[in-house]
């Protein structure tokens, strides 16, 4: 839709503002959509993949992310060497937006194929079953007092019959059993946990969600992002610019299994804590560093390119996953998905603002801003941790063990029992 909106160059103003107006929505919508996305993905790939090798499962959507920013970045200074800025002013622009639809096209289609996973159907029919039950209770208490009509003509809930229902079926068959029997029938289905209820229960953890994704959010869009357009202004020219990106992306696309290795073996939060650690400390020097040599891809090169990717790599490859077990599967998908929003819209949609407003503070502001992301990630952590052993929250509901040596409780449980006999059965 962005690749076709009307702009001032139709020679309607009118027709320009509401073209404005669409790209801001639109844009917004956009963000909204693919922070939705990655977090329910994520929530999936918790839910079915391996117990042993989650975070390496995970560094697979990290992959993904990166091709997608590179991909983007090389359609456009592909466009930008092709077309010249005046065509790519004049209507280029739109050719990336359109280009866009193909992927998204393939994504809705692939995700029609998606099975739901078999730790939801469990929770799902836990909660039918107990709304059922309360449906029950209150038709007896209504058919207790035959003086109040209007109650005495509610509809009664049956069981479907043990046929439909056999013992030992697993639980896909027995969800299309009950609908089969219950066609006919009124049934009862649980409603999904809504953004307060997930407040109000879960609020802690949604808090720990939403800061914990501030030290790769910034870095992603107050460093990575905003840099390209930094060094621009700073004079690099856009074959540097590119081969700048490129590395950086490369790189941490190699890097993000063995981080996802190094997370199975330490524990997520364990990982997440030193790559934010590390963030917090080197991210000033690093920025001071590039901005004394903004247009010497000698030192930008190795300042963007592998410094800041490595400390991008460990800081937020499994930052989905460590959102992921703060919930448990009642309420994993609509939590998930407000945290990883606030927090990406929160750090990294105000990073490039704040980045670029810092300047005219130091120099060396966005520098701050990076090693502040750090420290706020890391301090996340650590609060978290202290909250677990006062036993006001759980930060791992799928794989408790291990989560940050050497400070992990042995004896520790996943509330997702369902997830880890089935990973036990399958080992």
């Amino acid at each position: 839709g962005q690749g076709l909106l009307p702009t001032y160059a139709c020679g309607n103003e009118v027709l320009g503002r509401i073209g404005v107006v669409l790209l801001i929505c639109l844009r917004i919508l956009q963000g909204i959509s693919a922070a939705g996305e990655i977090s329910m993905i994520a929530t999936y790939i918790t839910e079915v993949g391996k117990q042993k090798s989650l975070c390496r499962s995970i560094a697979l959507l990290a992959i993904t992310s990166h091709l997608g920013f590179l991909s983007a970045r090389a359609v456009v200074f592909a466009l930008q060497e092709t077309l010249g800025d005046e065509l790519m002013r004049s209507w280029g622009w739109r050719i990336p937006f359109l280009f866009a639809l193909v992927p998204g096209l393939i994504a809705v289609w692939g995700r029609r194929w998606l099975p739901e996973t078999r730790l939801f159907l469990e929770e799902q029919e836990k909660r039918v079953r107990k709304a059922e039950s309360e449906a029950e209770a209150q038709s007896r208490v209504a058919d207790s007092q035959p003086e109040e009509s209007a109650a005495a003509e509610r509809p009664t809930v049956e069981e479907p019959s043990q046929e439909a229902q056999p013992a030992g079926q697993d639980l896909e068959a027995r969800e299309v059993a009950w609908k089969k029997t219950a066609s006919t029938k009124t049934v009862i289905v649980a409603p999904r946990p809504s953004i307060r209820e997930v407040f109000s229960s879960h609020g802690p953890c949604v808090l720990i969600g939403i800061f914990g994704t501030a030290s790769i959010a910034i870095l992603q869009y107050g460093g990575f992002v905003w840099m390209q357009s930094y060094l621009m202004k700073r004079g690099l020219p856009a074959g540097g610019q590119m081969l700048t990106d490129l590395c950086a992306r490369g790189l941490m696309i190699l890097l993000a299994v063995p981080v996802g290795w190094l997370a199975d073996v330490w524990g997520v939060g364990w990982t997440v804590f030193v790559g934010s650690c590390s963030l917090a400390v080197a991210g000033l020097p690093l920025f001071h560093l590039l901005s004394m040599h903004a247009t010497n891809l000698a030192v930008v090169l190795p300042v963007i390119g592998v410094c800041f990717a490595v400390l991008g790599a460990l800081a937020g490859t499994v930052t989905f996953y460590f959102v992921t077990e703060l919930f448990p599967t009642t309420v994993r998908g609509v939590a998930v998905g407000v945290s990883w929003n606030i927090g990406l819209s929160m750090f990294g949609g105000l990073a490039p603002v704040i980045a670029q407003a810092s300047l005219e503070v130091s120099p060396a502001g966005p520098g701050f801003l990076i090693s502040f992301g750090g420290i706020v990630t890391a301090t996340t952590v650590a609060v978290g941790l202290w909250l677990k052993r006062r036993g006001i929250v759980q930060l791992a509901h799928v794989r408790p063990v291990p989560y940050f040596l050497p400070l992990d409780e042995p004896n520790e449980k996943a509330t997702d029992r369902f997830s880890f006999e089935i990973d036990q059965a399958s080992a």
